[in-house]
């Protein structure tokens, strides 16, 4: 699993303890800054450049060593684009990506690069584009997904879930 924008790690943190719980030896990667939102477009983009600057990522990993989930959840810091690439060079494939990062060149980067990596009938879940602060990851979605995939979404509340590659 790969996480876009884990902020505190709580749903990063859920998907590992399920992991772990099932005795899976699957890991969940939760990509995010760390350091708040990287620089936003105003025109799409209702939160600003900084924003969730409070994450608190030292608690976090505290968490995941406090509830044993150090075989199970890898936090990766950095943004997206500098980060990814190094997973998906190593061979990471992916049974679901989550995506939680709510503007819209984050959302836009994250699904054009991880549909290659999903496994087959992998799934693509969407946090927040149906939140009014979050119209450039609607935007995002709508031209990733929608237009240029004419795929529909499966599940629209209360996430956008896609199957990808569509059956």
């Amino acid at each position: 699993m790969v996480e876009f924008g884990s902020f505190r790690g709580g749903s990063a943190i859920f998907m590992a303890s399920v992991l772990r719980d099932l005795g899976r030896r699957s890991k969940v990667y939760a990509l995010d800054t760390y350091a708040g939102m990287p620089a936003t477009d105003a025109t799409r983009d209702m939160h600003a450049e900084g924003q969730f600057a409070d994450c608190d990522y030292a608690g976090f990993r505290s968490s995941i060593a406090a509830h044993g989930l150090g075989d199970h959840l890898v936090t990766v810091r950095g943004r997206f684009e500098d980060t990814l690439p190094g997973l998906l060079a190593g061979g990471a494939r992916f049974a679901l990506a989550h995506v939680d990062c709510d503007i819209y060149t984050g959302v836009r980067y994250a699904v054009q690069e991880v549909k290659p990596a999903l496994l087959p009938e992998g799934y693509i879940v969407f946090d927040d584009p149906l939140h009014a602060s979050c119209l450039g990851a609607f935007d995002a979605v709508a031209e990733t997904l929608i237009q240029d995939d004419e795929l529909l979404p499966e599940q629209v509340y209360p996430h956008l879930v896609f199957r990808y590659p569509p059956l």
